[in-house]
Parts: structure tokens; C-alpha cells; sequence
């Protein structure tokens, strides 16, 4: 059951729209910092960094996620008023990352 679980949420990572001004890896591991006081550790390679985090705390690590894809839906949404001209590409971003929240939201 664990395999497309983390396959999952890796997919949803790669397929996620960040804001230009995070790095995506600091930022999510930051933010599982702040929920369970343990950092992700990339040096482990990207996969296994997923599941090392998802056997530490599989809750904490879908929060962290949807969590940083809040952030930058909310990035998003803040310059659609800034640059209406950009508006249909912020707002394919952030439809994008709506659809992420819900499919982890399903994972669990």
C-alpha cells in the first residue's frame, strides 16, 4: 500500500507549480520541521527522502505539501491583480495545484 502512496505524493510534487522566490525541497522540509521537529533528508536521494519522511510521519509530510501548494496558490492569486494580463497562466497554475491538494487529500 505504501508504494503508490509515495509514488503518489512524489508525483504531485513534480507535477506541483511553485512560486519562483521558495526552493521547493528547503521549503517542504521546513515546513515538516515545524510539524515533527526532523528535517527531510534530501542527501538520501529524492525517493528515499519521501519515504523516510512518509515512515516518520505520512500525516505531517501530506500537511507540509498541501501547505507549501497553499502558499503558492496564494502567490498566484496576488499576482493576478498585479499582471491581469498574465491572468490565464496564474490561473492554470493555480487550478493545477487545487487539483494536487485534492488528489493527496485522496491518497489518505
Amino acid at each position: 500500500m505504501t508504494e503508490p502512496i509515495i509514488k503518489g505524493i512524489i508525483e504531485t510534487y513534480s507535477d506541483a507549480e511553485f512560486t519562483p522566490s521558495i526552493i521547493p525541497k528547503l521549503e517542504l522540509s521546513n515546513l515538516f520541521y515545524d510539524i515533527t521537529g526532523h528535517h527531510i533528508i534530501w542527501s538520501y536521494g529524492f525517493r528515499k527522502a519521501f519515504e523516510g519522511a512518509y515512515s516518520e510521519d505520512r500525516d505531517a509530510l501530506r500537511k507540509a505539501l498541501i501547505a507549501l501548494l497553499k502558499r503558492s496558490i496564494s502567490y498566484f492569486s496576488d499576482q493576478i491583480s498585479k499582471y491581469p494580463d498574465l491572468q490565464g497562466e496564474y490561473e492554470k497554475k493555480i487550478s493545477n495545484n487545487k487539483m494536487l491538494i485534492a488528489k493527496l487529500e485522496r491518497l489518505w
